[in-house]
C-alpha cells in the first residue's frame, strides 16, 4: 500500500499495511462457496434417496399368480393368519387392487372385517379401517403358486411360521 504524506507531497510505500489478516472478511467468495457446497450436499442427498426408492421398487418381484385371483389369495392368506376355516372368510368387494373381506361365520358376533392387497409375492393385511400391517412387528405373509396349489406362509415377529396349502378347487368354492 502507498501512503500519501501532506508535507512532502511524495508517495511512499508502507509494508506494515500489507499484512494478510485471516480474520478479515474475504469478500463475496465465502457466500458463493457456501452456496455451492450446500447445493452439492442437496444433490447428493436427493440422489441417495432416489437410489433407495429405486432399490425398494426393484425389490418387489413380479410373480405369476395364475390361475389364482387376488380374492382367492386374500382368502387363503386370512385363513392362514387367523387359523380360521376357509369357508368362514367371505369376499365383500374388490376396489383399486384391495380385497375387502369379512367373517362369514354367524356363530361369532360381531364378525371381523379386513382388507388385503397383493404386492408381488407378498400379501399385505389391514383391519377394515386400520393401517396396513407393514411394520417389522407385524406378520409377513407370502405366497407361491405350484401348479394348481397355492402355498401361503405367515412369518410372525416371534419367529414362528405357519404354512398352509390350498387347491384351486378349495378356493373356487
Amino acid at each position: 500500500m502507498y501512503q500519501h504524506t501532506a508535507e512532502s507531497q511524495q508517495v511512499s510505500f508502507n509494508p506494515s499495511i500489507c499484512v494478510d489478516n485471516a480474520d478479515e472478511d474475504p469478500g463475496p467468495i465465502t457466500p458463493i462457496l457456501a452456496f455451492i457446497i450446500g447445493l452439492f450436499l442437496l444433490i447428493a442427498a436427493t440422489m441417495t434417496l432416489a437410489s433407495h426408492q429405486v432399490q425398494a421398487t426393484a425389490a418387489t418381484p413380479i410373480v405369476s399368480k395364475a390361475p389364482f385371483s387376488n380374492s382367492q389369495i386374500a382368502r387363503a392368506a386370512l385363513a392362514t393368519v387367523s387359523g380360521q376355516p376357509l369357508l368362514d372368510i367371505a369376499v365383500v368387494r374388490q376396489e383399486n387392487g384391495v380385497v375387502y373381506t369379512a367373517e362369514s361365520n354367524k356363530s361369532t358376533q360381531p364378525g371381523w372385517k379386513s382388507r388385503c392387497k397383493v404386492e408381488g409375492n407378498r400379501i399385505v393385511l389391514a383391519t377394515a379401517t386400520g393401517r396396513w400391517k407393514t411394520d417389522l412387528q407385524n406378520e409377513k405373509v407370502t405366497f407361491a403358486v405350484k401348479g394348481e396349489t397355492l402355498a401361503v406362509a405367515c412369518l410372525r415377529s416371534d419367529g414362528s411360521l405357519t404354512e398352509r396349502n390350498f387347491t384351486l378347487q378349495e378356493l373356487t368354492i
